[in-house]
């Protein structure tokens, strides 16, 4: 039996659709692995904030609003029962307004360790989430029932919580790691233009050699035991490239979460993954 943690908090974020199914089993399993209390979010329509165009219908839409939260708590109990998730042992709490917003009062309020999502709608709300959490974000997908997970970094310090979050996934799974650096355009090219080799001391080879050395040291650092590998490419298609074919039942990259620059450098690889990906996603913050 696992020990309960009564510092790690899953929270998970549904909106009861099939991919809200996908993100519950996926947080129960989670908060069971580690021992984590389990809160599960639903958000419903902040009724009361829309001006009805008929008055008369006011007082019928008052009863409306009142009774949503109701209504909603008992289908979310009785989704729960269908995933045999025991709702005596989890905390419930619907909130009002969209998904992100509901989500957002209760990260706030609960302060988890750890936040799941289904993939609905292109991981629209996932994206949005992600640049407001300071814990990991799982987005939870149907996907190929494997124990491969692989990691993304590119081989700076702030990526490396990848590399580990990663590790830790796999020992959990008992599960192969597979730790991916992606070389992004040819080292002798900038811009179509061949650069003379006083500027690029180093051959195609030696850079790729150079950095399979730095990869295998980061894995090491992680206190990790996996497989390495280099693809040539942007990075948010070679990871995607990547998960297809070994058929990964996991990715995991890191991100800043920010905007602006820093994100559009690191960020925005963590987005196009999270949109594309054919596998669950789970996003770390950089160091």
């Amino acid at each position: 039996m696992t020990e309960s943690n009564p510092q790690a908090r899953v929270l998970v974020i549904t909106d009861l659709s099939a991919e809200g199914d996908v993100a519950l089993k996926a947080a129960a399993q989670e908060a069971a692995a580690s021992g984590a209390e389990l809160c599960v979010v639903h958000a419903v329509p902040d009724v009361s904030s829309i001006r009805s165009l008929f008055p008369q219908r006011l007082a019928e839409e008052s009863v409306l609003a009142a009774e949503l939260p109701g209504h909603a708590e008992h289908a979310l109990r009785a989704r729960l029962a269908a995933l045999n998730v025991d709702a005596a042992k989890v905390a419930l709490a619907i909130e009002r307004g969209t998904t992100v917003e509901g989500a957002l009062q209760a990260i706030d309020r609960w302060q988890p360790t750890l936040v799941v999502i289904g993939a609905a709608d292109g991981a629209v709300d996932a994206v949005r989430l992600v640049r407001h959490l300071a814990c990991p974000l799982l987005v939870a997908r149907s996907g190929p029932d494997t124990r491969v997970v692989v990691a993304g970094t590119d081989l700076s310090d702030p990526s490396r919580p990848a590399v580990r979050a990663a590790a830790e996934e796999c020992a959990r799974l008992d599960g192969e790691l597979v730790v991916a650096h992606a070389i992004e355009v040819h080292p002798l090219f900038v811009y179509g233009v061949a650069l003379p080799a006083m500027f690029n001391p180093m051959s195609p080879g030696e850079i790729h050699e150079a950095a399979q050395q730095r990869l295998d040291q980061a894995v090491r650092e992680a206190g990790a035991k996996g497989r390495t590998t280099i693809r040539v490419g942007p990075p948010s298609a070679a990871l995607l490239e990547l998960a297809r074919d070994e058929q990964a039942r996991l990715l995991v990259v890191a991100t800043h979460g920010r905007t602006g620059l820093t994100r559009f450098v690191l960020g925005s690889v963590a987005e196009n993954v999270i949109r594309q990906a054919p596998c669950s996603v789970l996003v770390v913050r950089a160091a």
